[in-house]
């Protein structure tokens, strides 16, 4: 699985490993935002199989945030292109999602899930 650490300077968990994603756009599909969001972040194209997990949180804003992960195949080339908006990326085993530090305790829930379903 690909997971990519957010830049220091970031002003949202700086410094932290998380799944590639985004926000939508307004009206976007959640589908083709998460194509999206993973061609501008990672250079990659992407098949996305299935939604697997979703979960929901309050931010630091107090808005109500929903994370939707999906289980998705590389299309074409692996060679990742990060955005400034990460500094560094890994594809982890399932064996390695419990040392990849600092993490969110759903996110890694979340990792976990998806080495299950996927």
């Amino acid at each position: 699985m690909l997971i990519a650490w957010r830049s220091a300077d970031d002003d949202f968990l700086p410094g932290h490993w998380e799944q590639v994603g985004g926000s939508l756009d307004s009206g976007e599909n959640p589908v083709d935002g998460l194509k999206r969001e993973v061609k501008e972040e990672t250079g990659l194209s992407i098949y996305v199989i299935k939604p697997y997990y979703v979960y929901q949180y309050i931010d630091e804003a107090k808005d109500s945030v929903v994370e939707i992960a999906f289980i998705c195949k590389v299309a074409g080339s692996s060679e990742v292109v990060l955005s400034p908006e990460h500094q560094k990326y890994k594809w982890i085993t399932a064996g390695e999602v419990d040392s990849m530090q600092p993490i969110t305790d759903m996110v890694k829930e979340a990792i976990k899930k998806g080495f299950l379903e996927g």
